[in-house]
């Protein structure tokens, strides 16, 4: 597989950080190329920066939003795209 792939690259060699890099660039080089032009999918298209970025932001703040004890900020942004999205179809 993709593991065992990455870790023959590694051949024993390098571990740690730079194991794991090669075990992601096996990745993603069997991976789908959903940026391509061509790609298209029923339930998703390419990514959209924004979108990377916030969730780079929520993975490296390792939270939920079920709360607001857990993530005040988030719930207050949460409220006012609900607020903002409300107000366009009148309600």
């Amino acid at each position: 597989g993709i593991i065992q792939t990455a870790i023959e690259k590694c051949d024993g060699k390098e571990s740690g950080a730079v194991g794991m890099l090669n075990i992601l660039e096996a990745l993603v080089k069997h991976s789908v190329n959903t940026q391509h032009k061509f790609f298209l999918n029923q339930l998703f298209g390419p990514c959209d920066p924004v979108c990377i970025a916030a969730d780079l932001v929520l993975c490296l703040t390792n939270t939920s939003v079920y709360t607001y004890e857990m993530a005040p900020a988030l719930t207050l942004i949460e409220h006012d795209v609900i607020r903002t999205l409300s107000g366009l179809i009148g309600w």
